[in-house]
């Protein structure tokens, strides 16, 4: 019950109840149900429900997290098509080259004189 408490804290301390509130909502729900079974001295089920809460909690605050590191990908990506001329590597790019690299023509060395170099 303390670990299913704890996460939830942690979701609601995070960008959770904004950027996922029904999940946040769902780890509430289950850990109310989980107090009211240990009242009603239902321990399997609270024990269940509990581990549940802690999931759903976790779970949003994993989705708040991803959605801060979006936004900051854009607004690096924005940034960097502010700063770059002609646009951006990161938004802006290119297909890679079918063609093979050229190749380099070599004219081959003369073997060496014997005896050294003259």
């Amino acid at each position: 019950m303390a670990t299913a408490k704890m996460a939830l804290q942690r979701a609601e301390a995070t960008e959770a109840p904004r950027e996922a509130p029904v999940e946040l909502q769902q780890a509430r729900d289950k850990l109310t149900e989980a107090e009211k079974a240990i009242v009603a001295e239902d321990y399997m089920t609270a024990r269940r429900l509990a581990q549940e809460a802690a999931v759903d909690a976790q779970y949003a605050e994993a989705q708040a997290q991803r959605a801060v590191a979006q936004r900051n990908r854009q607004q690096v990506e924005s940034t960097i098509d502010a700063l770059a001329p002609g646009g951006s590597a990161v938004t802006a790019t290119q297909p890679p080259s079918t063609t093979p690299p050229s190749t380099m023509s070599t004219t081959p060395l003369a073997p060496a004189a014997a005896g050294g170099i003259q």
